[in-house]
């Protein structure tokens, strides 16, 4: 009985020194001067890489005249997809390739460049053009195609730049009532007769005032319209007409 007393205390003590010395094993290993300084265990460290600045990819083959023609006869007329002519060509084209020489033209086209600036003479031709008829009231982005020969070739950037030039703007046109002679005498014949009902201020408090402007219901959006900044916006204003009904 005495024996296994004995063992069972060894065993106990045994068990509480255990975590005692693997925390501190732990905390030894965790230190600051440990890991900033380690200990040097006989095997060489390993030198890290230099940097180096990353290879770019050599440039693809370019397609020539006759390999496009080639491309879009296995296409065509073989019925190939770009994944089996990419395998029949030995990768020597990618799908990309492939596929422009397919879609596109099998010789370069050169694009045509559009002029950058109008000179002055078309600058008058432009402001003769828009002084005629109703053109002042095409709205930019459709003025190219209206234009003359001379001007159409130019683009939108160009003609409205050129528009900024000669001092033209596009504005917003105003709204106003279309009036006659004989709604105009109406309406004073009306102002002077309310005139005699409410001769009191204190009449008019409970009498309601609209907006005509905008109490029509005419349908109307907003329109612009160009002109020289120096003209008076109530010659191109939008005559709201009488409603229906």
């Amino acid at each position: 009985m005495a024996t296994h007393c004995f063992h069972l205390r060894i065993y106990h003590c045994t068990m509480a020194a255990a975590p005692a010395s693997a925390t501190e094993r732990a905390r030894a290993s965790l230190s600051i001067s440990n890991l900033l300084n380690p200990a040097d265990d006989g095997q060489p460290q390993p030198t890290p890489d230099p940097p180096s600045t990353p290879q770019r990819k050599p440039k693809q083959v370019d397609l020539s005249r006759s390999d496009r023609i080639r491309i879009r006869a296995l296409h065509e007329w073989g019925g190939h997809t770009y994944e089996e002519i990419f395998e029949l060509t030995n990768r020597k084209f990618t799908q990309r390739q492939i596929q422009r020489a397919c879609t596109g033209p099998a010789t370069p086209q050169k694009q045509k460049k559009r002029k950058g600036r109008m000179t002055t003479p078309e600058k008058q031709q432009l402001q003769a053009w828009l002084e005629e008829g109703r053109n002042r009231y095409t709205p930019i982005y459709l003025l190219r195609p209206k234009l003359p020969p001379s001007l159409c070739q130019y683009g939108e950037t160009a003609i409205r730049r050129a528009i900024s030039d000669i001092d033209w703007l596009s504005v917003i046109r105003t709204r106003e009532i279309e009036r006659s002679d004989q709604n105009k005498r109406q309406r004073v014949r009306w102002c002077q007769e309310m005139k005699q009902r409410r001769p009191n201020p204190e009449d008019w408090f409970t009498f309601c005032f609209s907006d005509e402007t905008w109490a029509m219901n005419d349908p109307m959006w907003k329109k612009r319209v160009l002109m020289h900044k120096d003209d008076d916006k109530r010659k191109y204003a939008l005559k709201k007409r009488k409603p229906k009904g």
